[in-house]
């Protein structure tokens, strides 16, 4: 499946849809889905907080070194400050920020992957916040050896979607 985002000039995402990799889409398609005022707005999934608090998360290792991130948009990530992170579209990919991601295995046998990103060659992490947030970078001295209650901000479930 792949994802389809209809998004204001502003950058606000006003819907998305979860579309089949066979289906074809034409112009008189993404005209009727801005229209449909019915449509359903699919909202993110995150596990409930009582969930999070209650698991041990423990580091496995290093998954992948060195890689860009891209939105339902195709934009790449990049440094807007010190503390923040943005998506634009780039021309030059050597202007992407680069991640690390590293595996956590929890005291549950969960079958998602949960995952860390770190800024390569940095000690700056990726923290979750809540929709239409900025995304904030923690600095930490070395990558958590285990994870559990307030520090699960930093845990992210890995799911591939499409290519």
């Amino acid at each position: 499946k792949e994802s389809m985002v209809v998004v204001a000039t502003n950058g606000k995402v006003l819907k998305k849809r979860r579309l089949s990799l066979s289906q074809s889409l034409a112009d008189d398609d993404l005209e009727a889905i801005d229209n449909d005022s019915e449509e359903e707005i699919i909202k993110p999934r995150s596990a409930p907080f009582s969930f999070l608090s209650n698991v041990k998360y423990n580091f496995m290792r290093i998954i992948k070194y060195e890689f860009i991130l891209n939105d339902a948009l195709n934009q790449s990530i990049i440094r807007a400050n010190d503390q923040y992170l943005t998506a634009a579209a780039l021309h030059n990919l050597d202007e992407a920020v680069k991640f690390d991601m590293g595996a956590y295995k929890s005291s549950k046998d969960d079958a998602k992957i949960t995952v860390i990103l770190r800024i390569s060659k940095t000690q700056l992490y990726v923290t979750a916040q809540d929709e239409d947030q900025p995304v904030l970078l923690k600095e930490m001295p070395e990558i958590p050896k285990t994870i559990t209650g307030s520090e699960t901000n930093l845990l992210f479930f890995w799911e591939t979607h499409g290519t």
